[in-house]
């Protein structure tokens, strides 16, 4: 058959049989199919014996394209119009027939054929629905002056097929699967809502923490200047023949820090006067005037340095 076509065309190939696999690839391709369903198709990328031996290899975006639906397109013609039975009758007229010659297994199971005829009796209605929009869009179509398509009562079914495609108008299950559809969109919008939401929370609590990082950065070097200065202070007495000591932490029983003098040890103190300040405990301290202390019944510091 293969080569009688050829011949008749005046079209030579060397391979007859394959001759329409590079050409059918090639469409493919160009209708925007996916490489890798091309190649599932040619047989070619399997992975493993599973894909071949229990895995439908020709991938429908291939079908659809041999088939004349480019993938570049939508296609949708309303089901929802139940065509008359003297119409459906008249399509495939046999089919009846058959299905009373089928047998059935002892278990009751029909066997293949039943679900060929199974197939056919569904096409009825596809192929008169369909001849219906294609005669709209081409009245000169040679499938228009074939029976039952050039009938009155074909032609009545035809007008409702067409203005129900043209109107948009949608089956019971394609309005119920479109409820569907709408709702998850809505559940899936408000997810989106929620976790944009959550995104931008996160944003700001981490812009709240970087500032409040810097602030703590701020008052830490803050700190760090005032110890600094704390134990940069030299003896400012001239009559000291020993070199002055700077204090560790634990020996300094009073810092002065921008004129605040902290007592801190281990005896009751009473501080009382402005700059003046008497201190009893433990050791007997009399501090006068400023920065200038004496200090009897113990060792003597100023301004925070042992002398």
């Amino acid at each position: 058959m293969i080569s009688k076509v050829f011949e008749k065309h005046n079209h030579h190939s060397p391979k007859t049989t394959h001759s329409f696999r590079r050409t059918c690839a090639q469409h493919c391709s160009d209708s925007g199919v996916p490489i890798d369903s091309i190649e599932m198709a040619s047989g070619r990328g399997q992975s493993s014996k599973s894909t071949t031996n229990y895995i439908d290899t020709t991938r429908l975006d291939v079908v659809e394209c041999v088939a004349g639906f480019s993938s570049r397109e939508v296609y949708f013609i309303p089901r929802d119009i139940e065509a008359p039975d003297s119409l459906k009758n008249q399509i495939f007229p046999w089919l009846e027939d058959y299905r009373k010659k089928i047998p059935t297994g002892a278990d009751g199971v029909y066997s293949l054929a039943d679900q060929v005829l199974t197939t056919l009796e569904f096409l009825r209605k596809t192929l008169l629905q369909d001849v219906a929009v294609i005669l709209d869009k081409h009245p000169d179509h040679i499938i228009g002056y074939m029976s039952p398509f050039n009938t009155v009562e074909f032609k009545r079914y035809a007008a409702q097929v067409v203005t129900a495609h043209s109107s948009g108008t949608l089956s019971g299950s394609d309005k119920e699967k479109l409820a569907k559809m709408t709702a998850v969109l809505g559940e899936t919008g408000d997810c989106l809502s929620k976790l944009t939401e959550m995104v931008h929370n996160m944003a700001s609590s981490q812009m709240q923490l970087m500032s409040r990082m810097s602030s703590l950065e701020s008052v830490v070097d803050r700190l760090t200047n005032a110890l600094n200065q704390a134990n940069s202070r030299h003896c400012s007495c001239h009559d000291c023949e020993q070199p002055s000591e700077i204090l560790s932490p634990t020996e300094v029983d009073v810092v002065a820090v921008k004129e605040v003098d902290v007592v801190a040890a281990k005896e009751v103190h009473t501080v009382t006067g402005g700059n003046t300040r008497t201190v009893t405990g433990g050791n007997t301290r009399t501090v006068t005037g400023g920065n200038t202390r004496t200090v009897t019944g113990g060792n003597t510091r100023t301004n925070g340095y042992r002398r």
